[in-house]
């Protein structure tokens, strides 16, 4: 089956592909939703969880880099980033300026 979809996508050839060896959006969309079953039924059996297969199979994969999340963090958590960017640098501030330069 996955075989069978790398070679449909093979097929396609580099015409459709473009320089920098990434489909516009709008073919990579018609392909992905020809195949999402398939997708989805690859992933099910790799999670065993319907839920979470769907949410990744819909999961944007142009869109997606080692630093990109699925959901937004909490307000909770910004706030924690924030006042922990704040202490450290004002931290580093204090240190440095008892530096003699």
């Amino acid at each position: 089956m996955i075989g069978e979809t790398a070679q449909s996508l093979n097929a396609l050839g580099p015409a459709r592909k473009s320089r920098s060896m990434q489909w516009p959006e709008a073919e990579f969309e018609a392909v992905f939703l020809e195949h999402y079953g398939r997708i989805v039924s690859v992933l099910l059996r790799l999670l065993g969880d319907r839920t979470r297969a769907e949410e990744l199979a819909n999961a944007n994969p142009l869109n997606f880099s080692p630093f990109s999340s699925a959901s937004l963090p909490s307000s909770t958590m910004v706030v924690y980033a924030g006042a922990y960017t704040a202490l450290a640098l004002l931290f580093a501030i204090r240190r440095f300026s008892r530096r003699d330069l």
